[in-house]
């Protein structure tokens, strides 16, 4: 074996651990100097795998509270071994002498080798058939329905299993059994981990054919010999039956190039589906109005019409809504953070509100009520943003029913691409991504019209629907044609350099004195203006004091029912100006209780806000004689709130940086997003018991 290249061993294990105490036994004996590490991952409910992996000295075992699938555990393995090469293993193998050896120097021979597969025998010596064609329809149909009983030798089969090549000699083929295959770590990164998608079944098939398209090529190495006992007790069952008709479905799915072509007009799809849904939202919220209005009738001294006379009227408000929304951009992208998208949305509808009230004031039209359009644009803001959330866990639920992700590629090249590589790890796996292209390694030697070509190639042949660009922003012109290439495709296109994780969103291309340049949205002056946030801060004061009396009434009736002793406690505070705030907290005698965890017995904090002692959002209040050094050090003065970023995100926030840029860098929408996740979490809190996070180093 050849030293200098590291490899680690990954086991999927699955209620086998008989089978994969002879698999253990087997690296132990023929695995040889160059094992950098085993790892068993164990997927087992029943059956574990900790008693047979205690036994092996050096082996690791990472355990998971449910079976996640062959392909996540896979990943899973991937990301927890660090060597240059990895062997996947099913724990029903057992490695002969020499086998390691002779894949690992096959390897070192073809740089070209992303994935090896040996030659399986069954326990009897009698090869299997491990090395295959890719399916057909008709393959698909001989193999897995009851035609293949009738025609087990037939011409399709027989090309599938390769029946006419000699299995002795080694080769470049379509795809080889993932019960046991040798991969290349980098050429994993650059294709991507297995498709998670696929439970169990096509996965090895999948990944060989994403192998192939990106040029790395998959060999068949007879030289090294693994036994298999290959039970395939999976397949027997009509679980097992339709598990492998649904991953062949998938397969279909993805590669598909009329379905690739149907997937490119989805966003379309859902932007016509939105309009849609926000008109019946908007005429919900109407009619809605309407009938509340005629239940305070007594109250106003304008009469209310018959619904007829409201015709024209309802047709200028479903017109004003919808053009406000559209010219706000909120039909073109939408905020990812559901307490942005709720913040925009309430803006949009106030903007459409005032021009629908003036545009009537001024006609002078006499079916007006100013109390019905008060009574609409709180009405309107909740069904629009439920309109709008049904049709988003509606497509995303379609989505995970027919296992559709929209397939994303990172190509540029290094530094940025493997920043950019870190920083989508940990997003959002609302993608599939295709792992990166590296342009310098991919066409080293090349022009840019070529390097263009060839990724045009990547993306078409793997039906990408979306590709990041990460470079640095001083050899953006480089890729001009490259970034080109994949819009003629009709691709997503997205760009990382070194400002990105600098840029806010709404931050858009513009243009000054002519030239294209990076237009940072700026904070509106009014927006920041502390006399304007300082009277929205005692208007919403005013409008929690009630609930903040009652909160602590039911507070007190609750402990006192249950037999809990309540009593107050007085606490000092400081309000990062060094002034004590006391605040008086109602506790349970004994033991915890939810509404002292979720800080509803301190209501009392309305009225410091509202003599300036406390802001509504601000910096984490922190107790005046405890590590008041510590979780201050490092921070300004920054005036403390009852809540803040601090308490509805408190895992973006850690001291002292991000606590002072959250703090410094808030305007009225930061405010207004923070308050309404503060009270999700609140109502989270209030019901589930979860005690709330505070960001390191602070005592709250």
């Amino acid at each position: 074996m050849d030293t200098r290249m590291s490899l680690s061993i990954i086991i999927v294990h699955y209620e086998t651990p008989d089978l994969l105490e002879g698999c253990l036994r087997s690296i132990r004996e023929h695995g040889g100097a160059g094992v950098r590490e085993v790892l068993v991952v164990d997927n087992s409910r029943r059956l574990k795998a900790r008693e047979v992996v205690d036994a092996f000295p050096g082996v690791r075992l990472l355990e998971n509270t449910e079976n996640t699938g062959f392909s996540r555990a896979v990943n899973q393995g991937i990301r927890d071994t660090s060597g240059e090469w990895f062997l996947i293993l099913n724990p029903d193998t057992c490695l002969k002498p020499g086998a390691l050896d002779a894949l690992m120097e096959f390897g070192a021979r073809h740089p070209d080798a992303g994935i090896l597969g040996p030659r399986l025998v069954n326990p009897d010596d009698t090869l299997q058939y491990s090395c295959r064609r890719f399916y057909t329809f008709r393959t698909l149909l001989y193999r897995r329905t009851f035609l293949g009983r009738w025609m087990k030798n037939n011409r399709e089969v027989r090309e599938h299993l390769m029946l006419d090549y000699d299995h002795l000699v080694a080769r470049v083929v379509d795809w080889v059994l993932g019960g046991a295959m040798l991969v290349r770590r980098r050429a994993a990164e650059d294709v991507g981990g297995m498709d998670e998608r696929f439970f169990l079944y096509f996965e090895d098939v999948d990944w060989c054919y994403r192998m192939a398209k990106r040029g790395w090529k998959v060999w068949y190495a007879p030289a090294a010999t693994v036994e298999h006992d290959h039970r395939r007790e999976s397949a027997r069952d009509l679980k097992g039956l339709s598990r492998h008709i649904m991953s062949s479905l998938r397969f279909w799915e993805k590669w598909s190039l009329v379905l690739y072509i149907a997937k490119q007009a989805r966003e379309g799809l859902r932007g016509a589906a939105t309009v849609l849904v926000d008109l019946l939202a908007v005429n919900l919220a109407f009619m809605l109005a309407f009938l509340l209005r005629g239940q305070l009738a007594f109250t106003l001294t304008k009469p209310l019409f018959q619904l007829e006379y409201y015709s024209s009227f309802v047709l200028l408000i479903n017109v004003v809504v919808v053009g406000t929304l559209f010219a706000r951009g909120l039909y073109r992208s939408r905020p990812a953070d559901w307490a942005q998208h709720l913040v925009e949305l309430g803006k949009g509808l106030a903007w459409a509100s005032l021009i629908v009230m003036a545009a009537t004031y001024a006609a002078y039209v006499k079916s007006y009520s100013r109390a019905l359009i008060l009574l609409f644009y709180p009405l309107s803001v909740v069904t629009l943003f439920a309109g709008r959330m049904w049709v988003d866990r509606g497509l995303l639920r379609i989505r995970e029913r027919l296992g559709t992700r929209r397939r994303a590629l990172l190509a540029g090249v290094e530094p940025q691409l493997g920043q950019a590589a870190r920083l989508l790890e940990e997003a959002d796996p609302s993608c599939e991504w295709c792992g990166r292209v590296d342009l310098e390694r991919m066409g080293e030697g090349l022009g840019p019209e070529q390097r263009a070509e060839r990724l045009s190639a990547v993306v078409r042949d793997e039906r990408i629907q979306a590709v990041v660009m990460a470079h640095p922003a001083s050899r953006a012109g480089e890729f001009a044609r490259v970034a080109e290439g994949c819009r003629s495709l009709g691709v997503d296109l997205y760009f990382f350099s070194e400002v990105t994780p600098w840029l806010r969103e709404g931050d858009q291309v513009g243009a000054l004195g002519g030239v294209r340049i990076i237009r940072s949205a700026p904070f509106l002056p009014v927006s920041r203006s502390p006399v304007l946030r300082r009277f929205l801060e005692i208007l919403l004061a005013l409008a929690l004091l009630p609930l903040a009396v009652l909160g602590l009434v039911a507070a007190w009736l609750a402990l006192l029912v249950a037999g809990r002793g309540p009593r107050w406690e007085k606490e000092v505070w400081d309000n990062g100006r060094a002034e004590p705030v006391p605040v008086w907290s109602l506790r349970a005698r004994s033991g915890g209780d939810r509404l002292e965890r979720a800080g509803i017995t301190r209501g009392l904090l309305v009225f410091w806000i509202l003599s300036g002692r406390l802001r509504l959002v601000g910096a984490p209040p922190r107790r005046f004689h405890q590590d008041h050094a510590a979780a201050g050090e490092g921070l300004e003065p920054l005036l403390a709130g009852i809540t803040g970023e601090w308490f509805s995100d408190p895992a973006r926030v850690a001291l002292p940086a991000d606590l002072e840029r959250s703090v410094r860098q808030s305007d009225l929408d930061s405010d207004l997003r923070i308050l309404v996740r503060s009270a999700a979490r609140f109502l989270r809190l209030l019901a589930g018991g979860e005690r709330p996070a505070a960001p390191r180093g602070v005592n709250s």
